[in-house]
């Protein structure tokens, strides 16, 4: 049956940002507006103060990425409760240290935060903000920074600037950018390139990732999506054993079927991932990606225009992030 939506509510803003909770909605769309999902591009972000435990997850600075009617990037793992796999931040769009993920105790926090908004601005052809993660990784020691940049440029494509660090005396480490994909459908990968490119009905997906040669990008398809490659742990046995005690099973349909890792091949002590999503629908062209350094990108639509943002102070930019700025801010607060 054809669902009889009401009609949007037209003072009803199309984005929302809530520092206490953690969370950030950015869209063309209004959230009332349900026919008009075919048409909006968006992403919910969250990175919480109070972090995910019971029934939430172990997931800050994760995003949903949705475009055109198709949600073209969300992590969870599967949907029956309680599913181990969902909990542990393997299976969202998030970062792991050395493969480890974030962990920390709800009821003998050693942090005053497990996640927190440090900055969020708009201006008049782009939306910035910045997640804090760092204290989520409360099992790794000696990390510095874990701060996740996002620019919606133009209402319609997303910048992911993720700036990673360990302490001067702690071991390098590999990093890891996860993102997943759940439905099944063909995904290719240029190692070369750096890119990801995959069709969801009649959207076309394009993430591109600069210092490709620097990078492992390994995508675990299907069953091996409960594998930790830098691990080697195994979450398939857990999840159906817990599913099983509470008469679910897991069934193929609820598998991720992609699971992008992105990873440094040699370990460091700073690191960042540049990231561009951007998508069209019904054969529309993509803009051209082009990355003049780890830390700035230019996208060029295929109007011949060219929009290029900066995270570093020394490079020129249409859209310029003060990365040192918001990292003497999470230091000062």
């Amino acid at each position: 049956d054809v669902l009889d939506w009401p009609d949007p509510d037209e003072s009803e803003p199309t984005s929302a940002v809530v520092p206490e909770a953690g969370w950030v909605r950015e869209s063309t769309g209004r959230p009332s507006d349900g026919p008009g999902y075919e048409d909006a591009i968006g992403m919910i972000f969250q990175c919480r103060p109070r972090g995910g435990f019971s029934h939430s997850y172990r997931a800050e600075n994760d995003f949903v990425w949705y475009a055109f009617g198709q949600a073209l990037s969300a992590g969870g793992g599967g949907p029956a409760y309680p599913d181990p796999l969902s909990r542990h931040s393997i299976s969202h769009n998030v970062v792991l240290i050395d493969g480890v993920g974030q962990q920390w105790d709800p009821w003998r926090p050693k942090r005053p935060f497990v996640g927190r908004l440090l900055a969020y601005q708009r201006k008049p052809d782009y939306v910035h903000w910045v997640g804090d993660a760092t204290y989520a990784y409360q099992s790794v020691e000696g990390l510095l920074r874990c701060h996740r940049h996002v620019v919606f440029l133009e209402d319609r494509w997303f910048i992911l600037f993720d700036d990673l660090a360990m302490l001067p005396d702690a071991k390098p480490a590999r990093f890891s950018w996860l993102y997943h994909v759940a439905p099944e459908c063909d995904l290719e990968i240029d190692p070369v390139a750096g890119t990801l490119q995959y069709r969801m009905g009649n959207v076309d997906a394009l993430v591109a990732l600069a210092d490709a040669d620097s990078l492992e990008i390994v995508n675990q398809t299907g069953r091996d999506g409960f594998r930790n490659p830098i691990t080697g742990e195994d979450h398939f046995e857990k999840t159906t054993s817990a599913l099983a005690r509470t008469g679910r099973k897991l069934s193929e349909k609820q598998w991720m079927a992609h699971n992008v890792w992105v990873t440094n091949r040699r370990p460091a002590r700073t690191q960042c991932f540049l990231a561009v999503l951007a998508a069209g629908r019904n054969g529309d062209p993509l803009p051209k990606i082009e990355f003049s350094s780890g830390r700035a990108v230019s996208i060029k639509p295929p109007d011949g225009r060219q929009r290029t943002v900066s995270f570093d102070r020394n490079m020129p930019g249409d859209v310029r992030i003060e990365v040192e700025a918001v990292r003497q801010h999470a230091l000062e607060t």
